[in-house]
């Protein structure tokens, strides 16, 4: 499994055209999602500490795309590496 630790948008729609994927990758971008920026929103509000483990099942560089097992067998692995970290902290 191939892993990545870098920066992530978090934007509150799904697909957009208005998105410009060159000038993100430029900042360093590695992956768009929509949850993320909830989740530090919460963990502030709340005083507390989190993470996010994300996977990727479309890429916005290459246009490639995974499987619905491959989509499937990459989440499986990311729980076990999620949990194990848990158990590590």
């Amino acid at each position: 499994m191939s892993t990545k630790v870098g920066n992530v948008i978090s934007v509150d729609r799904f697909y957009n055209d208005d998105i410009d994927n060159e000038k993100l990758r430029s900042y360093g971008i590695l992956s768009v999602d929509m949850e993320t920026a909830a989740l530090y929103l919460l963990a502030a509000k709340f005083h507390v500490q989190a993470v996010a483990l994300l996977t990727v099942s479309n890429n916005l560089f290459t246009n490639e795309s995974k499987s619905a097992a491959e989509r499937q067998d990459s989440f499986n692995d990311m729980v076990k590496v999620a949990l194990e970290t848990a158990i590590e902290v």
